[in-house]
């Protein structure tokens, strides 16, 4: 009996096989939308959520289907079809399965940028995966390759219907083109993406992906050249011909008289970008035996403060870091960029330092984390920086159970910064003590005293112990370069910028339950 079956399934399997082979269009069809609907489906990580967007924005669907259809009407031109259809298959399938993978460590979607600052993320990988991660991962992408290698051996060579898989390949490309164009004409895709997560949700995997793919930093508009020359000319008009009244001595005006500029005010200025830094207090559910961030809290209380919106959550600080030093909008750069691991790389553009500078200031750059990350070794002096201390030019450090470094080496080289001129100072200070992920196991004997009073039955007792202390850590290193900063008795202003987490990001972390 099991013999018949096994024959039929053989026999059933082998009319598909054959039907499909003389049918590689269709093939190609049925893959583009399996190979769609899988990448959302490990997008969304909700069948349910998947089917709904396929029904209820199927113009969306077929714009993500029409893009993969591309890649599989391109193999149809080789010999080795069925090889082809399976390798872009799986090197599609594979983007799907690394965006499902960056979303456990991340709130930032994949995209193009990712394949941009690998050489970033490899340190940062063994906080974030263990051992025996790492190994899975190298061992899966060792079995690709093989399996893709011996496939290729034993793939068997077809007829290629050139004329057809043409017509296949243009059609796929007009499709995407139509659909996507219809799709942007009347209004259900924006040509930009403020919020990369939102956009990966509303428009889906693939679109999104290409689009980061494609868009790349802001067009020149129309005309620019004629507007800024007219603007040049009318400055340098106003120049030459105005004149400012000012009292002469016998009481009257005059014109001849140059205008007398008030005193400025030149105080050093601190900016204090703490990553990973979050007011607790926040937290409904939660109490401590004392208040794991007391200084901050007074700071809060008593000097000016506000909220600062900002691009990105749970990743990309480096996109802050940009529009805080130079009052550009990321929104106007193409999807999912970096600006520093794109047009900076090799040009500047107007910031703070260069602002401060003419006024007489030098900047300096600071942080304990390595100086190659997000390339900001090259990009500060793009942005105006005179110096930059990566954690390489650090001494006495100290790094916490995860490796991170203590935030405290940070009070020195502030210092050494503002007494190393004569003149006024801008420090962009970058913190990194406060990183993820946070461990969920005991402590261990070494572990500070708990903050912890209270918490809901969701939370991680010791995610959160440890979370604490180095908030607590990191707190005392504000008092600490606040009483540094008094004693050197210049004028200065510091600024510190807190991370507000979302809850999401706490359950990444460890913190709470999914």
């Amino acid at each position: 009996m099991f013999a018949k079956i096994k024959n039929k399934i053989k026999s059933i399997r082998g009319k598909v096989t054959t039907w499909f082979s003389l049918h590689p269009t269709v093939m190609a069809l049925v893959l583009a939308f399996s190979v769609a609907f899988a990448n959302e489906l490990m997008s969304r990580r909700s069948l349910i959520k998947t089917v709904v967007f396929v029904f209820t924005k199927p113009l969306l669907f077929l714009c993500n289907m029409a893009i993969v259809m591309i890649f599989e009407s391109l193999a149809l031109i080789f010999k080795k079809r069925s090889y082809m259809l399976t390798l872009f298959s799986l090197l599609l399938l594979s983007l799907g399965i690394t965006n499902f993978v960056v979303g456990f460590f991340r709130q930032t979607p994949f995209s193009s940028m990712d394949f941009v600052l690998v050489t970033s993320v490899f340190p940062i990988l063994i906080v974030y995966l263990t051992g025996l991660g790492l190994i899975a991962v190298g061992a899966f992408l060792l079995a690709l390759i093989v399996f893709l290698i011996v496939l290729w051996v034993k793939a068997k060579k077809t007829p290629v219907k050139r004329l057809g898989a043409t017509v296949t390949l243009f059609s796929s490309g007009l499709a995407a083109f139509l659909l996507i164009g219809l799709g942007i004409r009347f209004g259900l895709i924006p040509s930009h993406f403020s919020n990369l997560q939102n956009a990966y949700r509303d428009y889906g995997f693939t679109y999104c992906f290409a689009a980061t793919l494609v868009d790349r930093g802001i067009d020149k508009p129309e005309l620019y050249d004629d507007e800024i020359q007219g603007i040049i000319s009318e400055i340098l008009s106003n120049e030459t011909d105005e004149t400012t009244d000012v009292p002469s001595t016998d009481g009257e005006t005059s014109s001849d008289n140059p205008a007398v500029e008030p005193e400025q005010s030149t105080p050093n200025i601190i900016f204090v970008q703490l990553e990973s830094f979050y007011d607790l207090n926040y937290l409904e559910g939660f109490e401590f035996k004392e208040n794991p961030i007391p200084i901050f809290t007074e700071l809060k209380e008593n000097y000016t403060g506000g909220l600062l919106t900002v691009p990105s959550v749970g990743a990309g600080t480096a996109n802050t870091e940009f529009e805080v030093l130079s009052g550009m909008s990321l929104k106007w750069f193409g999807a999912g960029e970096y600006p520093y691991e794109t047009v900076l790389q090799k040009r500047t553009c107007e910031t703070v330092c260069y602002n401060l500078a003419s006024l007489g200031y030098t900047s300096h750059a600071i942080h304990n984390y390595k100086g190659n990350f997000y390339d900001r070794r090259d990009v500060f002096g793009n942005l105006g920086f005179n110096t930059f201390t990566p954690i390489e030019y650090m001494n006495g450090i100290k790094t916490n159970m995860l490796g991170w470094a203590e935030d405290k080496v940070l009070n020195k080289y502030v210092m050494s910064a503002l007494e190393s001129t004569d003149g006024s100072d801008l420090v962009y200070c970058i913190t990194v003590q406060g990183h993820g992920k946070y461990p969920t196991g005991d402590l261990g004997e070494d572990a500070p005293p708990s903050l912890i009073e209270k918490l809901p039955e969701e939370a991680n007792i010791n995610s959160f112990s440890y979370f604490a202390d180095q908030l607590h850590q990191t707190d005392e290193f504000i008092g600490g370069l606040i009483s540094s900063v008094e004693a050197l008795g210049e004028e200065t202003v510091i600024v510190f910028s807190e991370t507000t987490f979302r809850i999401s990001e706490l359950k990444r972390n460890g913190c709470l339950m999914e």
